[in-house]
């Protein structure tokens, strides 16, 4: 397994394991996002893109820094026209996005399991989002206390 900056751990809770983060994890229509969701406002931003959608980048940056006690929503088409153009973006250049994470990385590793955290956050964003009216999300640091919590 490659190294990993975000120093976590895997727990047990109601018969599953779930991962207890250093940073906050993001829980998204019920399930937790691989742990790489919190940093993919980065990937929607003007680093990664340069002819980005403000709208969009804008977006992603509210989805991972208003995560906490309480759950945010959105209207899923939104979540949707958002997450179909930013998993669109990464798709049509996924090796100048794999180059620029491992500038930013320690090893070709990391870089290529941000990457895949990336893709599956927004697999799992667009395949839920597609079952609702709304989505929520909430970012907590783990699974059990946002069970807790109701989400």
């Amino acid at each position: 397994m490659p190294a990993n900056h975000y120093k976590y751990e895997f727990v047990d809770f109601d018969g599953a394991t779930y991962v207890k983060a250093k940073y906050p994890v993001i829980i998204f229509n019920g399930m937790q996002l691989p742990l790489g969701a919190i940093s993919i406002d980065y990937c929607a931003s003007g680093n990664f893109f340069e002819d980005i959608d403000d709208a969009m980048s804008l977006w992603f940056w509210r989805f991972t820094i208003c995560v906490g006690y309480y759950a945010k929503s959105e209207e899923s088409r939104v979540v949707i026209h958002h997450a179909d153009m930013l998993k669109s973006l990464i798709l049509g250049d996924k090796e100048r996005v794999r180059e620029i994470i491992t500038g930013k990385s320690s090893s070709s590793d990391e870089a290529d399991q941000t990457l895949v955290w990336w893709l599956d956050t927004l697999d799992i964003m667009l395949e839920s989002a597609a079952n609702t009216s709304m989505s929520f999300w909430t970012g907590i640091l783990d699974i059990a206390t946002a069970k807790s919590r109701g989400y």
